[in-house]
């Protein structure tokens, strides 16, 4: 049922009332329609939420002291006698009652629809706002994670280059170590037979001393590779400033 014959209908059934009554009945309704249809109802739903039109009609009828019971196609000429105009103008006080009743209940429905609006808006913006909050948590967190695998990765590649390194330079000292040792035995080998040649009156000063410069050369350079491998740990002791020391003699101007 749509506005027009919703109207049509509530006219024909309150026929019995006088046509000033029936207007202002039908304006009220129709303001309050087109109210709600503005609200976002349709105009089904809108018309719905009067109820049924039988109550509506009894409900109009009963507020102007006239029987529900009246078939409202009947001629209003057999009806309205001197104690319903009466009735009418009780009836009429009513309904202005009732539309003042109307009036109120529509007020609190559009209070209680505009709350709902600022609630659903109000949850809206601190879903948005929890999200951002969350998002930026994320961001962050994976900044530090980012970064602490960053650390890790180079601390990793850091140690794994020092080890290799180290282990180049081990194997650079022990290749170089070798033919430097044996040539340290061979010298102190070869003056120790010397020495006991010299005793025996043989001419090999010579050939002894030279010997002696290459064992000592030998033994140097085996200290000079195993110091490329072998790190000594340098303690720095920072300085202090003296001046930032306070003294107490700064106190005294030398008079009593």
């Amino acid at each position: 049922m749509n506005k027009s014959e919703f109207l049509s209908e509530l006219e024909k059934r309150i026929r019995v009332l006088d046509k000033s009554e029936i207007k202002d009945i039908l304006a009220e309704y129709s303001q309050h329609i087109d109210m709600e249809m503005s609200n976002g109802q349709t105009e089904d739903e809108a018309i719905k939420s009067f109820g049924s039109i039988d109550e509506l009609t009894s409900e109009i009828l009963v507020a102007y002291h006239v029987n529900p019971e009246y078939e409202y196609d009947a001629e209003i000429s057999e009806i309205i006698d001197s104690d319903n105009i009466e009735n009418k103008s009780k009836g009429k006080k009513a309904f202005s009652e009732a539309k003042e009743g109307i009036k109120e209940w529509q007020k609190k429905l559009h209070d209680k629809r505009l709350a709902k609006k600022a609630i659903k808006a109000e949850q809206k913006a601190l879903k948005k706002e929890k999200s951002k909050d969350e998002f930026g948590e994320f961001i962050e967190k994976g900044k530090n994670n980012g970064k602490a695998v960053g650390r890790s990765v180079g601390n990793g590649v850091k140690t794994l280059t020092s080890k290799i390194w180290t282990l180049c330079k081990w194997i650079f000292v022990i290749l170089c170590i070798i033919p430097d040792a044996a040539l340290a035995v061979i010298s102190i080998f070869g003056i120790g037979i010397l020495v006991v040649l010299m005793f025996q009156g043989y001419p090999v000063i010579g050939v002894l001393i030279a010997l002696i410069g290459m064992a000592i050369a030998s033994v140097a350079f085996g200290g000079l590779l195993i110091s490329i491998v072998v790190k000594k740990k340098v303690v720095t002791v920072e300085s202090v400033e003296y001046d930032d020391i306070p003294n107490d003699t700064d106190d005294f101007t030398g008079e009593e």
